[in-house]
């Protein structure tokens, strides 16, 4: 598998006290076997503040927005 291209895009980001969330999508690109394939991914982090004042990500979702093969 070769990455052709990505891109992320951050939605929005909202703080409160030592939490944090954050949303976007990213769009990738890339060849699979000889064969393009691309996809968008909607994601969602929640932060938290560390002691020294950093920010690490908690916990972290994600899917494709893309319909599912053979659609319901």
């Amino acid at each position: 598998m070769t990455v052709e291209d990505a891109t992320a895009t951050v939605g929005a980001v909202r703080v409160a006290g030592d939490w944090a969330v954050s949303h976007g999508e990213w769009r990738m690109t890339m060849s699979v076997s000889g064969a393009t394939v691309g996809d968008t991914t909607r994601y969602v982090l929640v932060w938290e503040r560390q002691a020294d004042g950093s920010w690490k990500v908690a916990h972290d979702i994600w899917n494709s927005a893309l319909p599912v093969a053979g659609g319901r």
